[in-house]
């Protein structure tokens, strides 16, 4: 029998476990209507999702998998990363083939850049139980439609991982496609600009026409659904015949997606392994091994020296020693301060010791090595219910396991025999040249292994690591100050990754001349491990970082088909139309009668790539026409306010580009790029007429900016700048994608950044738009589950929250009008017929029209809120700013001269620690972390006078007055407030 395992790889929430899910029920039935009524659905890995009702509770779905006994691998906590540990799901093929697939846990995960690095070394020991790897599954989703950093990280990560001598091995799977017509959709630009700079910076021929196969997994849940749940069916038969040509189309594309990867030729998998040796070999030997050098410093130093030689006359031998204390089971150990000890090294160096063991062979489930802040530690013995330690009397929050512990110890070593003074000469010698020597091999090693990652990976390391961790800090200082320390071990994990890059560019100027082969590799290896006098040590300290993951396997039963399918040649077929709809009453007959004629300002911000400019140039053809058959029939009047290109695949594999402007007359506001940066560079302004009312729409740049964090703090500017000239905004309209489904460390940073230009008050007049809603039927989809975690985590920094109910949240897609616009240049945008178009048309406007017929009802927020809000973190800034030679130093320096006077100086004080009170109370300020206050309560009255006073002794009062001015608008006091705790 033959056999072939594929490896599985692709961001965090691609739909890597769903898929695999799905490919065993498109296996055993070859249409829906079958698979519903065997009603029995295939689940390898268990799953459970939520079904949203506009006007009803949400549906909960649930299934474990086959083996019951695996359903702690897979977080169902809302928004998380989802597969904990890699598995394989076998399929065995009557007596003719066994494939295997390996699902891993996805890249970027939501819990850090450390879930990462973990994750990749549980790959690895996955790997290991396999001989060759014939192909790499490669997600990604069809909605990803810029190059932004979240997606070169993760397309960076892949290559990687996959030795060069793979790539042919490499298919691109493109999920949720449904809306998009089974083609790549939104991702074909931003994956061929990759593609295009991977084919000519290293020489390669990826052609996705020839590697890319695009499915949807709604089908499987749709059968899912009605299985557990008769509230769902009844719900969603109406549109079963769009799930059955889901099912149909993912199904087609599976078998040649399987007819492609028994065609490969395997990969050995001891590539992959050697490639992960050589990448650790170097962190281990910059950082670890580091300790090691610590050492030999110190015995060359001469004052040891003599100290050495007088131990030896006395019949001792002093030996400076590093021990890897290696566990058994995990250790619940504590990383409070108070608790744990650091160690000054020779150089200067430090290293840590967990001195407070609170727990050995601590046997728990679900907990991960290394990682502060779990919940899941709670349900270990020595919490009490306050969940602080009984040994110790720390929070959990600062506990967590470990498998080793590293400790620098002085040996004292008693001779066998006495030593002359010639022996002590030649021992001595003979000592530090061995110190010397290893030395010297240590560096040796690390220039083989990066060589040996230059021949063999296309990127030997992630260029975009640092980009990552940088945003998680960010994240992290957003959060309560009780993770301080986690943002302390991402400053120092990044300070650690750039010290190392910074060496291994020195190693790039010397090129080795010879091929470095996996034998040479790891015979250096070998070698420097036998090496006196701390090869051992050395060995011992790179097989810890080998063997961080310690996870429980799950061996499960294949799964049987009966036969190899057969494989079609035909081209797959989209043009089955979607059920009828029945289109909404004249457009005017929809509009609400509002009182007066008056303006509505609204803003649409997010991040760069949800379709915000789109969206606005639909509006102005929702309001314009009062049917999609209208607008069919008048499609030589279809608008576009904003300048629109977008490029959009055919099922045939050609490509189209569309434009509203002539090539030569290239708008000066729309950058249109394939490299992952906004398009819209400056917020504008469009308005609309809606019965006597005017709506006045502001399109804003998109933040997660590929040029990084300056840009994106540039167009927070840009857009702050902007609201401040409204005298009052009704409502803040963030644009999401309707199938974003984890809450990362980008999602969360972007939301937050935007909101913290307004103030507390404005959170009642967030709305949120969900683009690319045809694909989820214009229900809210996953994305609601990170916008529920994100709705929590702001109460609990902020005490206040945005909402998500009816009202505030809307379901929109571009699809129809992005169609008409094809039509009127006689352009074919898609196989789709009409009617397809028409629901998208009808259930996008219907959703418009809902909400300006909802601006009638909010209390908009207003200038002086705004501008409150915002003096608030200014004179923060102004009067708290550690920075030298900027606009506030001067100020600073005054003031700083005039504590000279204890009163002033209590004046002051009393001022900032009130400002930060008032700051946390009404901003929404993006690091809460970096800030405190001792006061409790504290009410606007005692707050201006406390301003007062510090007026008077201002060198700078003109300028104070006009802050204090400004404070004057903060919202009244009904009651003192009482600062959460």
């Amino acid at each position: 029998m033959k056999t072939c395992t594929v490896l599985t790889l692709g961001p965090s929430g691609a739909g890597k476990s769903t898929f695999i899910n799905a490919m065993a029920n498109y296996l055993l039935c070859e249409t829906l209507e079958d698979a519903l009524e065997d009603d029995n659905p295939t689940v390898l890995v268990p799953v459970k999702f939520l079904q949203q009702r506009r006007d009803a509770n949400p549906i909960e779905i649930q299934m474990n998998g086959k083996n019951d006994h695996d359903v702690k691998n897979e977080c169902n906590e809302e928004a998380q990363s989802c597969t904990v540990n890699p598995r394989v799901h076998s399929f065995l093929f009557g007596n003719e083939m066994q494939l295997n697939v390996i699902d891993v846990p996805g890249i970027g995960d939501t819990g850090g850049i450390e879930v990462d690095r973990r994750n990749r070394s549980a790959i690895m020991e996955k790997l290991k139980e396999f001989d060759k790897i014939h192909a790499i599954w490669v997600f990604l989703q069809a909605s990803d439609t810029r190059l932004d950093d979240r997606l070169l990280f993760c397309l960076n990560d892949v290559f990687t991982v996959v030795p060069k001598s793979a790539i042919k091995n490499i298919t691109f799977i493109i999920t949720n496609t449904r809306g998009v017509d089974y083609t790549r959709g939104h991702t074909e630009v931003p994956l061929q600009a990759f593609i295009k700079e991977l084919n000519k910076n290293h020489n390669l021929n990826i052609s996705l026409d020839n590697c890319s196969y695009c499915v949807d997994s709604e089908a499987f849940r749709y059968l899912v659904g009605c299985h557990c749940n008769s509230d769902f069916r009844d719900s969603q038969r109406r549109l079963q015949g769009n799930h059955e040509m889901s099912w149909t189309e993912s199904r087609n594309s599976l078998l040649k997606l399987l007819k492609k990867t028994f065609e490969f030729e395997g990969q050995n998998t001891g590539k992959f392994l050697t490639i992960h040796e050589a990448r650790i070999a170097i962190s281990c030997f910059f950082t670890t091994a580091a300790k090691i050098l610590s050492i030999i410093l110190k015995s060359s130093d001469p004052s040891f020296i003599e100290e050495q030689k007088k131990s030896l006359m006395e019949g001792f031998y002093i030996k400076n020693d590093v021990e890897v204390a290696k566990t058994n089971a995990p250790q619940t150990i504590c990383t409070s301060k108070k608790c744990m000890k650091w160690q000054t090294l020779s150089n200067g160096s430090k290293i840590f010791q967990f001195t407070q063991i609170c727990h050995d062979n601590c046997f728990l489930n679900n907990v991960k090595n290394f990682e502060t802040h779990q919940l899941s530690l709670t349900t270990c013995e020595i919490f009490d219910l306050n969940n602080n330690c009984r040994i110790c009397k720390c929070s959990y929050k600062e506990h967590m396991h470990v498998y080793y512990n590293f400790q620098t110890i002085i040996k004292k070593i008693q001779l066998q025999k006495q030593m002359t003074d010639e022996d002590i000469e030649k021992f001595i010698k003979i000592r530090l040249e061995q110190l010397r020597t290893q030395k010297t091999e240590i560096y040796k090693i690390i220039h083989l292994a990066y060589e040996y990652l230059q021949q063999n990976s296309i990127f030997p390391f992630n260029d975009k690591f640092e980009e990552k961790i940088k945003k998680e800090i960010e994240v992290q200082k957003a959060n309560s100050m009780e993770k301080s320390d986690v943002v302390k071990n991402l400053q120092d994990l990044l300070k650690k990754h750039v010290e190392m890059m910074k060496k291994l560019e020195k190693f790039k100027e010397v090129r080795l001349q010879n091929k470095v082969s996996d034998e040479s590799f790891k015979s250096a290896l070998e070698k420097l491990f036998k090496m006196p006098p701390y090869g051992s040590k050395i060995q011992e300290m790179f097989q810890t970082e080998m063997n961080i993951v310690n996870f429980e396997t799950a061996d499960f039963e294949p799964l049987k088909v009966d036969k190899l399918p057969e494989f079609p040649n035909c081209i797959l077929n989209s043009t089955i139309p979607i059920t009828s709809f029945v289109t909404t009453k004249n457009r005017t007959e929809n509009e609400h009668k509002f009182r007066k004629p008056r303006t509505y300002t609204v803003i649409t911000v997010g991040a760069k790539g949800m379709g915000k400019s789109t969206l606005i140039g639909g509006i102005a053809n929702y309001l314009k026409f009062n049917t999609f058959k209208d607008a069919v029939e008048n499609v030589d009047k279809i608008e576009t306010c904003i300048p629109i290109q977008f490029t959009f695949p055919r099922k045939d594999g050609s490509k189209a580009l569309y434009q509203s402007f002539a090539e030569k007359e290239m708008p000066e506001n729309e950058n249109f790029n394939d490299f992952g940066q906004t398009i819209t560079q400056k917020p504008q302004k469009y308005e609309f007429k809606f019965g006597d009312n005017t709506i006045r729409v502001i399109d804003t740049p998109g933040l997660e900016d590929a040029r990084g964090s300056e840009q994106d703090q540039a167009n927070v500017k840009l857009i702050r700048k902007t609201i401040e000239e409204q005298d009052e905004i009704y409502a803040i309209c963030i644009v999401v994608k309707s199938n974003q489904s984890k809450l990362t460390s980008e999602f969360e940073k972007t939301i937050r950044k935007l909101l913290s230009i307004f103030p507390k008050t404005a959170l009642k007049n967030v709305f949120f738009f969900f683009s690319f809603s045809v694909g989820t039927f214009f229900a809210i989809g996953d994305v609601i589950k990170p916008l529920e975690e994100l709705k929590a985590k702001f109460k609990q920094t902020h005490n206040e929250t945005f909402s998500l109910d009816v009202d505030r949240t809307y379901c929109i897609d571009s699809e129809s009008f992005k169609y008409l616009l094809c039509k009127q240049k006689g352009t074919q945008y898609s196989s789709k017929s009409e009617e397809n178009f028409n629901f998208s048309w009808e259930e996008s406007a219907k959703s418009i029209i809902e909400f300006f017929n909802c601006l009638q009802t909010v209390e908009p927020i207003k200038k002086q809120e705004i501008m409150a809000s915002t003096s608030l973190l200014r004179l923060m800034q102004v009067l708290m700013t550690k920075q030298k030679n900027d606009e506030t130093s001067e100020v600073r320096h005054n003031l700083t001269e005039r504590q000279n006077n204890a009163e002033n100086s209590k004046i002051l004080d009393d001022l900032i620690e009130k400002l930060i009170f008032m700051v946390l109370k009404y901003a929404l300020i993006v690091n809460k972390s970096e800030i405190s206050t001792k006061i409790q309560k504290l009410t606007k009255k005692e707050f201006l006078e406390a301003m007062e006073k510090f007026i008077e002794i201002c060198p700078y009062k003109e300028s104070f007055a006009k802050f204090k001015a400004d404070f004057q608008h903060l919202p009244e006091d009904s009651l003192d407030y009482i600062f959460a705790k």
